[in-house]
C-alpha cells in the first residue's frame, strides 16, 4: 500500500553502501521505520528528503510491521538556521532524541497535535526563543507518554489546590503546599522561585503552537529546565545524550550548566522573580 505521509526525519542509519533506514515521525502513523534505497548518494533523489532533522512529503511503501520503503520524497524543510548554530542544533537534536525515546519505551506519539508542536518547536527554535526552554516544554509534555504524571495544579501530598509554591518534592512527584512544605524534611525536595511554579503550571496548559512570547528571568528558565531534565531522568529513565554534550558547549563558552541537585533535603536554588508566559 503506498502512501504519502507528512514526516520528520528522526533518525538515520546507513544501511549498507548506499542505502538508509531512517526513524521519522508522521502526523497520522506514529512513529514509522523505512530503508530509502542507495539515499546515501548525493546524487540520489532521496538523498536530501530522508537527511535527519528535515521535514519531507515521502511516499512510502507500508507493509505491515515490516519495515516501509520510501519510493519518493520532496523536501519541505531542512531547518538550515538550526544546523548552522551549534546551541540551536544540539537542542533540536534533543528533540528527535527524546521522540525516538518515547516510542522505544512503548509510548503513544501518534497524536497529529503533538506532531505540530514538534514543527512549531523547531520553528520557535530558529527564531529568538530560547531552544533550551522549547525543548522544556515538550519534555514536560511528553512526561505522560512515559506513564509520568507530575502534580502541579494540586499539591502532591495533600492534594490541596496550590495558589502558589515553591517546593517540589521528587518523592511525592510534585509541587508542595506551604503546610505540606513545612513538614518535608524527610522528603527529597528543592526549594525554587516562584516563577517555576507559575511558569509550569502555563506550560502544562498551553500546547507549544499556542504558546506565545515567553519573557522569563535566567534563574527561572534555569530552574525550569534543570527540573524537567532531571524528571525526565529519575522518573522515566532517559538520560538525552545531546544535553551532555550542550553543556559541554556552555562550559566552553564560560557558563557551565549546573545540574539541578537531587540530594535529600532541601536546596535553595535562587531568588523570587515574576515572569510568565505570553499569549498566542
Amino acid at each position: 500500500m503506498l502512501e504519502s505521509l507528512q514526516t520528520l526525519v528522526l533518525q538515520v542509519r546507513p544501511y549498507g553502501e548506499a542505502h538508509r533506514l531512517v526513524t521519522l515521525l508522521t502526523r497520522e502513523r506514529s512513529v514509522v521505520r523505512a530503508i530509502a534505497h542507495r539515499a546515501q548518494l548525493q546524487h540520489n533523489h532521496l538523498y536530501a528528503a530522508t537527511q535527519e532533522l528535515a521535514r519531507s512529503l515521502l511516499q512510502l511503501r507500508l507493509a505491515g510491521d515490516s519495515l516501509a520503503t520510501v519510493t519518493q520524497g520532496t523536501l519541505l524543510d531542512n531547518y538550515t538556521e538550526l544546523r548552522v548554530d551549534m546551541d540551536k542544533l544540539v537542542y533540536s537534536s534533543a528533540v528527535m532524541e527524546l521522540l525516538i525515546n518515547v516510542d522505544q519505551s512503548g509510548g503513544r506519539v501518534s497524536s497529529v497535535d503533538l506532531f505540530d508542536d514538534v514543527i512549531a518547536g523547531l520553528d520557535r527554535m530558529r527564531q529568538s526563543f530560547s531552544p533550551r526552554f522549547v525543548l522544556a516544554h515538550l519534555q514536560l509534555s511528553l512526561l505522560p507518554n512515559f506513564g509520568v504524571a507530575l502534580s502541579i495544579a494540586d499539591c502532591a501530598r495533600c492534594g490541596a489546590k496550590l495558589e502558589s509554591s515553591t517546593e517540589f518534592s521528587f518523592k511525592s512527584g510534585g509541587f508542595l503546599c506551604t503546610q505540606c512544605a513545612v513538614r518535608a524534611a524527610e522528603l527529597r525536595h528543592v526549594v525554587l522561585v516562584p516563577g517555576v511554579w507559575r511558569v509550569m503550571k502555563q506550560m502544562s496548559g498551553q500546547r507549544i503552537a499556542h504558546t506565545g512570547r515567553v519573557n522569563l528571568r535566567v534563574e527561572t528558565e534555569e530552574q525550569v529546565c534543570d527540573l524537567l531534565t532531571v524528571c525526565l531522568r529519575d522518573y522515566a529513565g532517559v538520560s538525552l545524550r545531546s544535553l551532555r554534550v550542550a553543556a559541554q558547549l556552555h562550559g566552553l563558552d564560560g557558563e557551565p550548566v549546573q545540574p539541578l541537585q537531587g540530594n535529600p533535603g532541601s536546596a535553595d536554588l535562587g531568588g523570587a522573580k515574576e515572569e510568565g508566559l505570553g499569549d498566542a
